[in-house]
């Protein structure tokens, strides 16, 4: 039995040399995964500040939601499946936070200033409210589910109800008939 080298026509210094090309790509591979596997936290930036596409969604949401401080967890995994969704969401997103950052608008009058300025926003803050709310991105075929007990609609009555579908007790719990 016969072992065929492949590399037989290659000369030995071409063989055992390290590509420096070959080190960049991987260096810039694992780079590119340690950068995206850090979350990015909820800021609380003034939305005057241009700034990154994470910060012009913490931005937005906190306008849109009310709240003051939002999951970044959620946050990073809405943000990320809005823009697989739309590759034109992060530049939307930025003129949605310069509208905000004009001081001209208000949650209650932001529809109807989108509508008369900016026509091609008027969805989306929508969309955004519906990504917290419900925990989902989009909708039809092309919707990501982001999250489901951590969205805010559940947050909203968790002190007395549990996400459905959730049983916090032994087996058929739920179930006993009342007395």
């Amino acid at each position: 039995m016969t072992v065929s080298n492949k590399n037989a026509d290659v000369p030995q210094s071409i063989r055992t040399q390290a590509s420096p090309a070959r080190r960049g790509v991987l260096k810039l591979a694992a780079a590119s995964v340690a950068v995206s596997s850090v979350p990015f936290a909820a800021t609380g930036a003034p939305a005057s500040v241009a700034g990154t596409a994470a910060e012009d969604f913490a931005v937005v949401s906190q306008f849109l939601t009310g709240k003051g401080t939002l999951d970044g967890t959620v946050q990073a995994s809405l943000l990320k499946a809005f823009s697989a969704l739309d590759p034109s969401f992060t530049a939307k997103l930025a003129k949605l936070r310069a509208v905000i950052g004009s001081g001209s608008v208000t949650a209650d009058n932001l529809h109807e200033s989108l509508g008369t300025s900016n026509p091609d926003l008027v969805k989306l803050p929508q969309e955004i409210l519906a990504g917290w709310y419900l925990g989902v991105a989009g909708s039809g075929k092309h919707a990501i589910c982001v999250t489901y007990a951590n969205d805010l609609a559940n947050a909203a009555v968790a002190d007395v109800l549990s996400p459905p579908s959730y049983a916090y007790g032994p087996c058929n719990s739920w179930a006993q008939k009342p007395v």
